[in-house]
């Protein structure tokens, strides 16, 4: 695994939320709209009802892509974390990359200061890497 799938980890890790939330939204403006097509109470305005069922479908597939993709990261990370030497790594990578805490969470469950947390991080990605780089 390189850097630079560490990197589209970290970034699919702290976005994936907010790519599920547009999902949500769009899925609320689709059935808002519909529901004053259909003449049902508390519609919404205008006639874009394939609008916001594209809107809802593009949203949901950015999703759906986004965690694939993270998926099988975490699949081939889980076993490199386990080869970690150091336990301190090891905890903060598995926290970060399979679990997606926020380094601030990590750093008050393990009693750590933050930047204690951004050491371990880094060396462990900096060992994931090594390992990759010699196979």
């Amino acid at each position: 695994m390189t850097m630079a799938e560490l990197e589209r980890m970290r970034y699919l890790i702290d976005n994936l939320p907010d790519l599920g939330w547009d999902a949500e939204k769009a899925l609320a403006s689709a059935t808002q709209i519909t529901t004053h097509i259909t003449g049902m109470p508390r519609g919404g305005g205008g006639n874009h009802q394939e609008d916001a069922a594209i809107s809802y479908a593009l949203s949901i597939e950015a999703y759906r892509k986004g965690f694939e993709e993270l998926q099988g990261y975490r699949d081939r990370l889980i076993k490199l974390i386990k080869r970690l030497p150091d336990i301190n790594d090891q905890g903060c990578m598995e926290a970060r990359y399979i679990r997606g805490d926020r380094v601030k969470d990590i750093a008050d469950k393990l009693k750590y200061h933050e930047n204690s947390v951004y050491y371990h991080l880094t060396r462990g990605e900096s060992e994931v890497t090594r390992m990759v780089e010699s196979l």
